[in-house]
């Protein structure tokens, strides 16, 4: 039983952004989508806008994930295999972790390092891509947006 006019909180309850005292925030140490390989070879950038519930627990209620928009579906799949092993630290309200509805956009962006004078061999130009994923919330538009940039570093 609670005190009086504190509302009982629902096990299967959903809450927003809006709702919340404290959202879910990823761990740095979090998985995090991959730039498909073919569209990274192919130059092609994009995005995939989600929505999805994060558990009382921090994990990604899969039967909840939805892909609102994608330019690509191998970005689409990125982002659903990532979501798999994503993990978050879960929202609060009041003093109760509650499972919250993310509004997610990821955006794979390619960015070359600045060009060098040296000319080498062609067999020495190829170079390894690391794969960098950032996350931040924009407050006025209550979604967490993603930048997987893929770098290639000479």
């Amino acid at each position: 039983m609670l005190p009086d006019g504190v509302p009982e909180i629902a096990l299967d309850s959903v809450f927003s952004v809006l709702d919340v005292d404290s959202q879910v925030v990823r761990y740095a140490s979090s998985a995090a989508p991959d730039y498909p390989p073919s569209l990274l070879k192919a130059g092609i950038e994009g995005a995939v806008e989600s929505e999805f519930v994060v558990d009382t627990t921090g994990i990604v209620d899969l039967t909840s994930v939805r892909i609102l928009f994608a330019t690509d579906p191998a970005f689409t799949r990125s982002v659903q295999d990532a979501l798999y092993d994503m993990r978050f630290r879960p929202a609060i309200r009041g003093t109760q972790k509650v499972r919250q509805l993310v509004h997610q956009r990821f955006t794979f962006q390619i960015q070359l390092p600045p060009r060098r004078e040296v000319r080498r061999p062609e067999a020495q130009r190829a170079a390894p891509v690391f794969v960098t994923a950032l996350s931040r919330v924009s407050k006025s538009s209550h979604l967490l947006r993603w930048l997987v940039i893929a770098t290639r570093i000479a």
